[in-house]
């Protein structure tokens, strides 16, 4: 009998005492909505926008608001299809909502783990970090402490008691959850991001195959299996999301192959061959291993094999592992495995793996146990079968499969019941064992039809069609023994399984709900919480069952409040092993549904603790112990202890047996040591197994051991000074490290810098040794840092970048109780905007440190107005706005300041737990005269440093606002637009015209109804709000189209109104969130569009909102249109930063200013024309005195002035309604630095550096815009020499590199030899016939004197051979007999590749990529091929030629070859013949016979007018007798039959009166022809050729036929042999 026991079953949160985390929370008031709800919501939402950047295929990309309803469901339904399930990002959602780390309450970070999860920045690096690494669950779990932290810093009590945000605080917690999402997917790009949040269909393809010589008919088998899966489900949902292989044999496992990339794989395992053997048995368990820990969760594995494993101490592990992801493994066996390794047992193997005392199964048994274990299924088929066995697999792979019944049964006859509901149109039954037969009936009796059946040995996997045949189903089994029979079907419909159990804290007393993975302990009060998918409205859920697997009892729970769609249940402590989960309930149409989980939950009775592993220091290169506590709570006495990981980390080579008595604890060790390369951060997962001889019951525990971990040593001080000149700032950062420990540890020191920095000094000392940073050539940096990083030598690297801020990282390997001195200084120019100059200074200590000391010293000539400390600027808080700054002082006198800021440890925990992470920012402006202008001079005997800036009526401006509104921008991202749009509206002036346009792939365009640009009126400001208010979000993006557009505004303005117009205040705003899909999309292109449309005449600001902006071309667009740009990333301020942007620009005072010096004084400056002056802004004009121009002495008071004349000048330019503006100006110039505090404030060579710095900015700016390459390399290499002289690392141009000198010379010498090396090409082989070759340079078309390949060039008649190639932009010409050759040209597009040849007979296949020329104003674009791929299939190598070098890959053997092109070479390569005959550096010709009977001849031509001609191959066949008549490609299907004739006739009918017109015969159609003339490059001559007008004419099937995706791919088409085909 089936004994029922019913439980009270908790939903919602009703009967939740107030001490316990409420994580499945409804709340109790109408203004509190659930935190489930607000997160699902946001991520449909935020998911719709990823969908929306990322189109399926050619499908228009989803509109995210016309999501109706926006539930995950959905979403999969409208991106993938109406058959698409949800249930992996359903995963995502429970698994983040489930990781609640506590109740909200003020935390006591007693442990490193609390003070990790409380500091927010460190949190998110840990968030990105185990993202990019593929640790997905882990990130999540990370990210959900993230969002709990963020909503206890504003959320309430009933957020604390119920988890449900009150209504006043939902906005701020759905714009914390959208701006962490944002930053995530910024910080670990596209795809990962799409990983991450689980929006893939498809399931993981993995193979983990048998490589052995007696394997070749298995391989070839899973090869073609493989393959048909990929080409039958492409763009299908069951299409697999990613693929996994690995090869085994003994002694090598791999090379592993994961990937995403269908024709990747493809190209993996079609390099699969069958090769030794012999020395059975193989390393099976570690590539099943690989296979566990590379696939997908929910994942089956097929294992191919034939023999029995090896590596027979792997198998708990590997169990362990597969269950703790959900994995089913299944063998292929092609042979009954009998057990091999015990005959070949080595000493101690006898007792540890073969002896009577061993616990661990072998040969058959093994493969048995694992597939039994993992829920998977072992096979044994015949070799003659393998193929038709594989099949098994192609019906596994399917999206969204959900159980309906899972049952064993035992001998007899027997009856199940199972459920059809109506969303389900088709059921696949999947036996195993002895079912002798099986029938299914319909709710009306009839005999379900089984189809399709697949069997291989004793599995049987049948379909059958529903047929809207809805209700109660009947199946009959009778079993001659025990068998198991499973009902699934493809659904929307189901649910997500999530554990959690009842702690309760031993000081408070509080009880919570902690979430776990793997297996339940016997002692634990178990929490299920059930979450559905797919639900519809009228879905009611009626019981949740739980029945155990090894006995028949049952636990039911009846639902109460049948609306839900997520429900907590609570267990309680259990004895049972293991108990399945089964939903029922009624569909919207009246039919029971039933869905089952296919994992279990599964209870032991022994603890694993994993804390110790956070307790270890553990760093690359060094051994540790970790001590791991085991307890027992059952019988069990002696256990078998073993320890694994996925990053070979652990060092125990055998289990070790422990005995704990019940109720008691022990200690199981475990080794541990990472290599010295190992990268801080990365993360391992250590599998523990726990296992008694004599039972399958696995015990296992997964802990987390992360590279780096404690390894930190202590930061004692951390000094920042600055000292400010004029505006000029010099700032030195110094900290002081000390290793505490009795290991040695890696010291870090990270500085982050302002990007308009330069970085000047470095220099790290240890004991008495300084060792100083020297500034070196970008390129060579670079090399020597890599060098030293190959050989584990300590370096520092600076190397600015073009982003945001310049960050300097370094770090030394500090012996134990050492000290390091770091030190850096660095020089950058305030900038004033807005009235104000802003000095930010970053720290970043990741630790609070003993005494840091942050100094602020400024000494202007002027007096100071306001000097302020705004705060600190950190992400520690999700509230926009700084954080107040406890004990900042400002000591403020006439002209000098000194701001101090000197926290104490408490102090810096209370802004940062793990020490100071932000912005600490200082705001000052200088007096200003009555008119608020300042005209200022710093000189000194050769240099001057002239502030210019002025208050005065701003300039009426007439602006365009160009937003997208593509469907990417749905969301939070275009309400912010609407706040900013808001605030910059209402801050037009009344005399200033705008104009809205909104654009995706249309424009929009906002209609003031009196003329084509309106005053910005209080009417029509209105107006335009209310415009953007009702603005949807849909569509692509082409931003050709809209610029365009916004220019003819400006322009039908300009003339309309006959107003002069300038591009400093009749401009475009132009704000976009990702890169241009339709119109034109190539960046440079794009530019150039621009540029001809606009002519200069009007301005372009640009903005980038958010991470998929292509900011380098907005930046060109902008710089190019006298703009400026930004980027500015999703973040909850995002609206006042566009705002605030606007205002930089928004308020133009004068315009066309020149400023004029007196020739007799000044020898050079370093600009004097300027566009524009903006309101809040200031002119910097550095420059050269003459001799003796200004001769300063000493006067009273210290103070030091010039006893020359005074300094002169004038200013001009154009103000408000184009009024004249003009200056004649004497200002008496001020020695520099006078003013300073003390002498140690002062910055040496103050102005000298200032010039020199301000013309590095204007030079890098120059190369950035340049498009000629010969004076942007002049520009670069002035701007290298100046930036080596005076010491300033520029970013893109130079970098510094800190080494010990002894290293810093033994690098030099490695690079020195390995340049040498690079230059010498493999010797010839010995006997080769290029012995005696003559390299002179031949004359055109005598190519026999080169001697090199003598059976084709050695013949008299060579010149009169067939031609078959092409040349240039590429003119094919091709001899179809002796008296007729034809020509054509070959179209495409950038990066496209076409098939030249693919002759599967002799397993070539010859290739090439095309390079586009397009020429400004010229419409026509040119065609050029620049990369030749050659595949020789048999002998699995691959051959890349470019324009300057040759690579050979051997692809059995993992070695490759280079050869340059840019020097007369011969040599001979694995029976490849080549002969370079190099014509100095910009062309010559390349011989490859690469077998006999096949020779081609490349031409290289680079090119040196880039604007006309492109670096390009031409290519020829030289010898086409070893091409087999069959082959194909745009040259191989013109090939010879062996007889010399041709497969097709051709002829030619001259049309009468014109000689060079006819029609062509080929094929039997005609063909219009032309006759032209073409050089034929191959013989050296033009020849005369019939030019076909459409290539297609001839091609087979029409050109799009010889299109590839990879350079070594193969066109797919019907080959007459099978025998090389991929």
């Amino acid at each position: 009998m089936l004994r029922i026991v019913c439980f009270v079953l908790v939903c919602g949160l009703v009967q939740k005492t107030s001490g316990d985390s409420i994580i499945n929370s409804h709340s109790l008031s109408s203004d509190c909505t659930p935190f489930r709800k607000i997160l699902e919501l946001a991520f449909v939402e935020y998911a719709a926008i990823y969908f929306a950047d990322n189109p399926r295929g050619t499908q228009a990309p989803i509109v995210p608001e016309a999501l109706d309803p926006p539930t995950a469901q959905n979403l999969f339904i409208t991106y993938y299809g109406e058959d698409a399930s949800s249930s992996g990002f359903k995963d995502t959602i429970t698994r983040i909502l489930y990781s609640d780390p506590g109740n909200g309450e003020k935390k006591t970070l007693h442990n490193e783990a609390a003070i990790l999860e409380s500091d927010r920045v460190v949190l998110r690096d840990l968030v990105y970090t185990y993202a990019k690494a593929g640790s997905y669950n882990i990130a999540r779990e990370k990210f959900a402490v993230l969002l709990y932290n963020g909503a206890d810093e504003f959320s309430g009590e009933k957020w604390k008691k119920y988890r449900c945000i009150e209504d006043d605080n939902l906005s701020q917690l759905e714009a914390v959850i959208y701006n962490e999402l944002a930053r995530i997917r910024n910080e670990i790009g596209e795809f990962q991001f799409g990983q991450f949040l689980g929006l893939g269909s498809g399931t993981t393809l993995a193979f983990a195959i048998d490589d052995t010589g007696s394997m070749s008919g298995e391989i070839q088998a899973a090869k073609q299996r493989a393959v048909n899966i990929i080409d039958e489900r492409q763009g299908s949902l069951d299409q697999p999301q990613n693929f996994v292989l690995v090869p085994f044999n003994d002694p090598t496992v791999g090379p592993l192959t994961v990937t995403h990339d269908p024709d990747a794989f493809k190209r993996a395992i079609n390099k699969l061959y069958a090769h030794g053997g012999g020395d059975a048995p193989e390393l099976s368990m570690r590539g099943i291993q690989l296979a566990v820990e590379n696939s997908n969760a929910g994942s089956t594995i097929f294992v191919i094999t034939d023999i029995d494993a090896k590596d027979v101490e792997l198998q708990d592990n590997v169990i362990a592992q597969a269950k703790q992801k959900d994995i089913k493994v299944t063998f292929l066996l092609t042979n009954r495995v009998s057990t091999t390794v015990c005959a070949r047992r080595t000493r101690g193997y006898e007792s540890r793996v073969c002896g009577n005392s061993s616990a661990l199964k072998l040969g058959y048994k093994l493969y048995e146990h694992i597939a039994k274990s993992t829920g998977g299924r072992i096979l044994v088929v015949s070799k003659s079968n393998i193929f038709k066995a594989t099949e098994v697999i192609e019906s596994t792979l399917k999206q969204g499969l959900e159980a309906l019944l899972i049952k064993k049964f035992k001998k007899g006859t027997t009856d199940a019941r199972f459920y059809v509901d109506s969303t389900l149109k088709e059921i696949y039954v999947e036996s195993e064992g002895d079912c002798k037969t099986l029938t299914i009936l319909k709710p009306n009796g009839t005999k379900v039809k089984l189809e399709g059946e697949v069997m291989v040995d004793k599995l049987r996997v049948h379909r059958a069609a529903v047929n809207d045949s809805f209700g109660q189903y009947k199946l009959n089994v009778r079993a001659e023994s025990e068998c198991s029979i499973k009902i699934s079907a493809k659904s929307t419909k189901g649910f997500v399984k999530t554990l959690g159990r009842k702690i309760t804290d031993a000081k408070t007393r509080k009880t919570r709900i902690e979430r776990f993975e793997g297996q339940a302990l016997t002692t634990d009060k178990v929490v299920v919480f059930i979450d559905e998918f797919g639900k519809q409205a009228g879905d009611i859920t009626k019981k949740v069952e739980f029945i155990s697997s090894d006995s028949d009892e049952s636990y039911k729970f009846t639902i109460e409040d049948k609306s839900l769609d997520n429900y907590a249940i609570t267990l309680g402590e259990h004895a049972m092993n293991s108990l399945m989960v089964v939903l029922t309930g009624v569909d919207n149409r009246g039919y029971r549904f039933q869905r089952v989980s296919q994992a279990e939950i599964e209870y032991v009775s022994v603890d694993i603790d994993c804390s110790a592993f956070s307790d270890i220091i553990f760093r690359a290169g060094d051994n540790a112990t970790v001590n791991v506590t085991v307890r027992n709570n059952g019988e069990i006495k002696e256990l078998s202890m073993e320890a694994n990981d996925d990053k070979g980390y652990v060092r125990n080579e055998e289990a070790r047996k422990i005995e704990i008595k019940k109720g008691k604890m022990g200690t199981f060790s475990i080794s541990v040591s990472a290599g010295k390369g190992e990268q801080t951060g990365i993360v391992s997962t250590v599998t523990i197994t726990a296992s008694l001889k004599g039972s399958n019951n696995l015990i296992f525990k997964q802990c987390r051991l992360i590279v780096g971990q404690k390894e930190t040593p202590d930061i004692e001080s951390f000094h920042i000074v600055s000292n400010i000149n004029s505006r000029f700032v010099e700032t030195s950062v110094s900290s002081t490290v000390f290793n505490n420990a009795s290991v040695g540890r890696t010291a870090e020191f990270n500085v982050i810098m302002p990007l308009d920095s330069f970085i000047t000094e470095f220099s790290m000392t240890i004991g008495n040794e300084t060792y100083p940073g020297e500034i070196k050539e970008k390129e060579q940096a670079k090399k020597l840092f890599e060098a030293a990083r190959a050989r584990g030598i300590t370096a520092g690297h600076v190397a600015a970048r073009e982003e945001s801020t310049t960050v300097f990282k370094t770090s030394v390997n500090l012996e134990a109780n050492k000290r390091v001195l770091f030190n850096l200084k660095y020089q950058q120019l305030l900038r004033r905007s807005r009235g104000q100059y802003r000095h930010e200074i970053i720290v970043q200590t990741k630790q609070p440190v003993g005494e840091l000391l942050i100094d602020v010293y400024i000494c202007e000539t002027r007096p100071l107005d306001k000097v302020k400390v705004l705060g600190f600027d950190t992400e520690q808080s999700v509230l926009p706005g700084m954080m107040t700054m406890p004990g900042a002082t400002v000591d403020q006198q006439r002209t000098t300041a000194h701001v101090s800021f000197k926290p104490t440890r408490e102090e810096q925990l209370e802004l940062s737990p793990l020490g100071l992470n932000g912005k600490f920012i200082v705001e000052y402006d200088v007096a200003r005269n009555r008119d608020k202008e300042v005209n200022e001079i710093v000189a000194d005997d050769r240099h001057f440093i002239h502030f210019l800036s002025a208050d005065m009526e701003t300039i009426s401006k007439r602006v365009v606002f160009l937003l997208d509104n593509s469907a990417s921008m749905f969301g939070r991202k275009m309400n912010q637009v609407r706040k900013a749009m808001d605030i910059i509206l209402n801050g037009l002036s009344v005399e200033d015209h705008f104009a809205i346009i909104m654009f995706n792939n249309n424009v929009t365009r906002w209609n003031p109804g009196n003329g084509i640009m309106a005053y910005a009126t209080d009417e029509n400001k209105a107006s335009a709000i209310d415009f953007l208010n009702n603005i949807k979000t849909n569509g692509s993006t082409n931003i050709e189209t809209a610029i365009i557009y916004a220019i003819d505004v400006l322009k039908n303005f300009s003339e309309t109104t006959e107003k002069n117009h300038r591009t400093t205040s009749d401009f475009i705003l132009l704000l976009t969130d990702g890169r241009p899909t339709e119109g034109e999309v190539d960046s440079e292109k794009l530019v150039g569009l621009i540029d001809l449309a606009n002519n200069g005449s009007f301005g372009v600001h640009t903005i980038g909102f958010g991470s998929l902006v292509d900011a380098d071309t907005l930046a060109k667009i902008a710089s190019r249109n006298n703009g400026s740009s930004v980027q500015i990333f999703e973040d909850i301020d995002a609206d006042s930063q566009i705002s605030d942007y606007f205002e930089t620009f928004a308020r133009p005072m004068l315009h066309e200013l020149e400023i004029k010096y007196d020739a007799d004084q000044v020898e050079s400056a370093s600009e004097t024309l300027f566009p524009v002056l903006y309101h809040g802004s200031e002119i910097v004009v550095t420059g050269k005195l003459k001799d003796d121009a200004f001769r300063p002495h000493l006067k009273r008071r210290r103070r030091q002035i010039f006893a020359a004349q005074m300094f002169d000048f004038t200013v001009r330019g154009k103000g408000k309604d184009e009024k004249d503006f003009f200056l004649d100006v004497e200002v008496q110039p001020t020695a520099p630095s006078i003013e300073c505090i003390e002498e140690s404030t002062k910055i040496e060579n103050f102005t000298e550096r200032l010039s020199v710095f301000m013309e590095l900015q204007h030079m890098l700016k120059r190369i950035s815009a340049e498009n000629n390459d010969t004076v942007k390399k002049t520009l670069t290499q002035q701007t290298l020499n100046q930036s080596l002289e005076f010491g300033f690392v520029t970013p893109g141009i130079t970098s510094m590199i800190v080494l010990k000198p002894e290293d810093k010379e033994n690098l030099l010498q490695d690079l020195e030899n390995k340049q040498e090396d690079v230059e010498v090409i493999e010797s010839t082989e010995e006997g080769s016939e290029f012995k005696e070759l003559d390299l002179r340079r031949p004359e055109r078309g005598a190519i026999a004197r080169l001697g090199a390949l003598p059976r084709i060039v050695g013949d008299s008649d060579s010149t009169d051979r067939p031609t078959f190639g092409f040349f240039g932009d590429p003119h094919f010409v091709v001899t179809l007999s002796e008296q007729l050759t034809i020509c054509f040209n070959w179209p495409g597009h950038e990066g496209q590749i076409f098939n030249l040849i693919d002759d599967n007979e002799n397993g070539i296949t010859v290739n090439g990529k095309i390079k586009i020329l397009r020429t400004p104003g010229i419409k026509k674009k040119k065609i050029f091929v620049d990369e030749i791929g050659i595949v020789l299939w048999h002998r699995n190598m691959t051959i890349r030629i470019t324009c300057k070098k040759i690579i050979i890959v051997n692809n059995i053997h993992g070695n490759s070859t280079k050869i340059s092109l840019i020097n007369s070479n011969k040599t001979q390569i694995e029976n490849i013949k080549i002969l370079v005959d190099a014509n100095g550096k910009f062309n010559g010709d390349m011989f490859l016979e690469i077998q006999p009977g096949v020779v081609f001849r490349i031409h290289k031509m680079i090119s040196k007018h880039i604007d006309k001609v492109a670096s390009h191959l031409d290519f020829s066949i030289i010898d086409q007798e070893g091409i087999s008549e069959n082959a194909f490609g745009v040259l191989g299907q013109f090939s010879e039959h062996k007889d010399g004739k041709k497969k097709d006739d051709a002829s030619i009918d001259v049309s009468i009166g014109k000689t060079n017109e006819g029609l062509l015969w080929y094929k039997r159609k005609p063909i219009p022809v032309k006759l032209k003339t073409m050089y034929d490059y191959g013989h050296g001559k033009d020849v005369e050729c019939w030019f076909l007008h459409h290539v297609n004419d001839v091609m087979d099937k029409g050109r799009y036929r010889y299109l590839l995706k990879g350079l070594f791919d193969r066109p797919d088409i019907p080959q007459i042999s099978p025998r090389y085909r991929s």
